[in-house]
């Protein structure tokens, strides 16, 4: 269990953006309670954000709705009461680590800047083989220490060299649960990268194609273990697309293109056509009125008596159509619960399918070494038996040289060597 310091504790306020996330602000905020205020900046959500909020933070600020994040973070140090300021935005959850961590930090802190690893779930996955892992974002910081600036991904400027980067195999990490699908992923992608103070992709060279391959080349080699249909594989094609996009949108800056003008100047070109070479035969007309095209039952009513044959029918018909829709509606909600369970499964059978990968790798690795193993013994083996034939040569010449017979004249002599050693010298 970790101890209590004994000397003071800096105060901390937590600050986070969001907008239309009900589903995560609730634990984004439940993860920063330890500071002294948290305040949530609303940029005017539709659903329950702000409701959710207030049940969980100190203050909930109303502010403009803006396309990215970057526009609102450049005033958060204004909305502050303390020195210390810990902002995350609405879909990044501190681990129980972060929390304790930053909290014991606020006692005596070796830095005015800290970088906190961040997992990414994107497709509400995870994947320490994907490219993304480990990347690190500066999340904590002393007033005065950096300057926040609108520029979509890198608006973040360091005004202090004392900063320290935390270990991505500590635990402690934020967790981003930024897209929950492709469809997410692309509409974002869309919305940042219109934006024109934006860290563009590099032009490396005329040939979008060539950036294309490159792009991809970059992100699988980013990967660890990223096999053909693997969630690796997987999502650095999705992280090219951002590439793609962004590069097609300078691209069309670069030459001027403006859709929406040049398709107004069309529309206005073909009205002149149709006046020059259709008036002859075109006829005027005018609605003149606009009308529902389910006018109500009772709109009649003043016209003339309700029939109650026709009355009975009609609302016969109503609950029918009313019970069609209805189950309708809960065959939708069926399909739509088999979809997501089919694509659980089908997450599980590519990871599944990954593991098993792994272990046949594995597997085969092993086999390699008991191959290189089988190998060593068998050398070591035929080296035993070389030198037990050496042996056995060398024991046969011995015997030989005992037997002869000059070996056996010079008997005597020997032993007078042994008996008087001086005559040897």
């Amino acid at each position: 269990m970790i101890q209590p310091k004994t000397s003071c504790r800096h105060k901390l306020s937590a600050i986070v953006v969001s907008y239309n996330r009900q589903e995560t602000v609730g634990t984004v905020l439940r993860g920063v309670q330890f500071a002294d205020e948290v305040i949530l900046l609303d940029k005017s959500s539709t659903d329950r954000t702000a409701e959710i909020g207030a049940t969980l933070a100190d203050r909930v600020v109303r502010l403009p709705w803006s396309p990215t994040v970057e526009e609102t973070r450049a005033s958060i140090e204004s909305f502050c009461a303390h020195d210390w300021i810990l902002f995350l935005d609405d879909d990044e959850c501190l681990s129980p680590e972060a929390a304790l961590f930053i909290d014991q930090e606020l006692y005596e802190p070796r830095a005015d800047l800290y970088r906190l690893p961040r997992r990414e779930y994107i497709m509400a996955q995870h994947d320490e083989d994907a490219y993304y892992w480990p990347e690190s974002h500066i999340r904590l910081f002393r007033k005065g220490a950096l300057r926040f600036v609108p520029t979509v991904h890198g608006g973040i400027q360091e005004l202090s060299e004392r900063g320290y980067e935390i270990p991505p195999d500590t635990g402690i990490s934020i967790h981003h649960l930024s897209h929950t699908d492709v469809r997410q992923w692309v509409e974002k992608t869309n919305r940042y990268t219109s934006r024109q103070d934006r860290v563009r992709m590099l032009d490396e060279g005329a040939s979008i194609a060539h950036f294309a391959h490159h792009s991809i080349d970059r992100w699988i080699g980013a990967s660890r273990n990223a096999t053909p249909g693997s969630y690796p594989e997987a999502v650095a094609i999705l992280r090219c697309t951002y590439d793609l996009i962004d590069r097609l949108k300078s691209w069309e800056e670069a030459r001027g293109i403006d859709g929406p003008s040049q398709f107004a100047t069309l529309c206005q070109a073909f009205d002149a056509a149709y006046e020059i070479h259709l008036a002859a035969i075109s006829r005027p007309r005018m609605a003149t009125s606009i009308v529902a095209t389910l006018a109500p039952p009772q709109a009649h009513a003043a016209a003339e008596p309700a029939d109650p044959i026709l009355v009975r029918a009609n609302a016969s018909l109503v609950a029918m159509l009313r019970q069609t829709q209805e189950a309708g509606d809960a065959l939708r909600q069926a399909h739509e619960h088999l979809r997501s369970e089919a694509e659980h499964l089908r997450v599980e059978v590519e990871r599944q399918r990954a593991e098993a990968e792994r272990q046949r790798t594995e597997v085969e690795r092993r086999q390699t070494e008991a191959e290189h193993l089988q190998a060593e013994v068998k050398r070591q083996r035929a080296d035993y038996v070389r030198l037990q034939l050496f042996t056995m040569d060398l024991d046969a010449q011995v015997k030989q040289i005992h037997s002869s017979t000059s070996w056996r004249l010079t008997g005597p002599l020997r032993r007078l060597g042994r008996q008087a050693p001086f005559l040897a010298r």
